[in-house]
């Protein structure tokens, strides 16, 4: 397994271990970045959601697709951002930009993974799509 395939297959289990708190005990999670208690379903949904990319990226880190690896990366990239802008919406709290250290490092560990793998020829190809 690559160095790209590797930091995308440990990142999966970061997605389970996500997935099955926000799934079977959201408030737990909610709680632990200082989140209000959520009621709605909306949390249990994003809890199965998320088991269910994990699965997307095991099969991606098997198979070594470097295309999604690199997509990945972009949209990981892009989470504090995002959540940013929530923020700045008021609608939610800065506590939830606690969550995205971790994506971010993920992503950095796969394009550190992609360049030192020599991936470059194959991002290449990508980037004449």
């Amino acid at each position: 397994m690559s160095r790209a395939a590797t930091s995308i297959f440990v990142y999966s289990f970061y997605l389970i271990a996500q997935g099955l708190l926000l799934l079977v005990i959201p408030n737990v999670a909610m709680g632990l970045f200082g989140l209000p208690a959520a009621q709605e379903v909306w949390v249990h949904v994003l809890g199965y959601s998320l088991l269910a990319l994990s699965g997307y990226f095991l099969v991606a880190a098997h198979r070594e697709v470097t295309e999604l690896f690199l997509l990945s990366i972009v949209f990981r990239l892009a989470l504090p951002g995002v959540f940013g802008v929530f923020v700045a919406l008021r609608y939610s709290t800065p506590a939830l930009l606690l969550l995205t250290p971790a994506d971010v490092l993920f992503s950095l560990w796969t394009a550190w993974g992609l360049w030192s793998d020599g991936s470059g020829s194959r991002v290449a190809k990508i980037e004449k799509m």
